[in-house]
């Protein structure tokens, strides 16, 4: 992860740009939509990618992970409580964050985002199935909106 170096002698920092107190500029996005697509109701995981699943399963319950599922290819991941995932692990070439996937109140969201944006409800490989649509945010992150059977 690159990040760009903070000389402490001078007084600004790489986030000396950001106005959120002042709100949007002058042909920025104005912010949350009066009349959203659909509201996603929470966050449904996190996804990563990394070259050794045991390896990160060895370090996902020393941070206090439980293993919810395993395959091959995928590690899902829970916190020390009951519930879904919070996070999948992927077999990948290298260590990174692939991005956020957002729960879609109803199963009928995840056609009105799809008729939207021209996107394609496709089916997921979750514990308990579901389906999703992926999109990239404005800087070109992988998002996706989920909806679970579980």
């Amino acid at each position: 992860m690159s990040h760009t170096p903070v000389n402490r002698a001078d007084p600004q920092t790489p986030h000396q740009d950001l106005h959120s107190e002042q709100g949007a500029l002058r042909g920025e996005h104005p912010g949350r939509s009066r009349n959203p697509v659909i509201k996603v109701a929470d966050l449904a995981w996190l996804e990563f990618e990394k070259p050794d699943l045991d390896r990160a399963e060895v370090f996902a319950r020393d941070f206090g992970f439980a293993v919810a599922a395993r395959t091959e290819g995928e590690l899902w991941l829970r916190g020390t409580f009951a519930g879904s995932p919070c996070m999948v692990i992927r077999r990948g070439r290298a260590s990174r964050f692939i991005g956020p996937a957002f729960r879609a109140a109803e199963r009928a969201d995840l056609d009105r985002l799809a008729r939207a944006t021209g996107g394609t409800v496709r089916d997921i490989g979750v514990p308990g199935g579901g389906q999703s649509v992926a999109l990239l945010d404005p800087s070109g992150l992988p998002v996706r909106v989920v909806h679970c059977a579980e």
